[in-house]
């Protein structure tokens, strides 16, 4: 990137990034979730950042009744090595109750298409290349370490993604 991107072509990639998500997981959200905005930040470096607050909605389609809440899909993102938490992963709400089998895990065909879909989201996400960018590559950054920030925040792409057999709670508990 040889300059900041201007607040519309944050904009630009920001429901890009947005239209992916909500082609690849919505249609296993219950109809009652709805994506109403979203907040996009790039950290250029140290001391400047370029955000803005997208507009992109849509809603679940899967029709059944919704699970609780605080119940949500479960996806795990690999990355090269490991960090105290783990792995990076992702909380989908909108969890239907017919996903879900009494001992907290999903119904295989559920996990299958979420898996799929994590896989779908990150090649849309990757092959994506709006101006000023020349790539981008979905991952996490990690800003501290042991309590120290970190300069420059190293960043670890995401090899792949899974949902989890278990379903779990935005509290970062496993339910069953």
């Amino acid at each position: 990137m040889s300059s900041l991107p201007t607040g519309s072509q944050l904009l630009a990639l920001s429901n890009a990034v947005s239209a992916a998500y909500r082609t690849r997981f919505l249609p296993s959200c219950v109809t009652g979730l709805t994506m109403n905005t979203q907040r996009t930040v790039l950290y250029y470096d140290a001391t400047t950042e370029v955000g803005v607050d997208g507009t992109d909605t849509g809603s679940g389609s899967n029709g059944a009744s919704p699970e609780s809440p605080q119940v949500s899909y479960l996806l795990n993102w690999a990355i090269a090595g490991t960090y105290r938490g783990g792995h990076p992963r992702t909380y989908l709400p909108g969890v239907s109750y017919t996903d879900t089998n009494a001992d907290g895990t999903l119904v295989s065909t559920r996990r299958t298409a979420l898996s799929t879909a994590a896989a779908g989201f990150l090649s849309d996400v990757n092959a994506l290349s709006p101006t000023p960018f020349t790539s981008v590559q979905l991952g996490t950054v990690a800003f501290f370490r042991g309590h120290s920030a970190l300069s420059p925040p190293p960043f670890k792409p995401f090899l792949s993604g899974t949902c989890n057999s278990r379903v779990a709670t935005q509290r970062r508990r496993l339910r069953g």
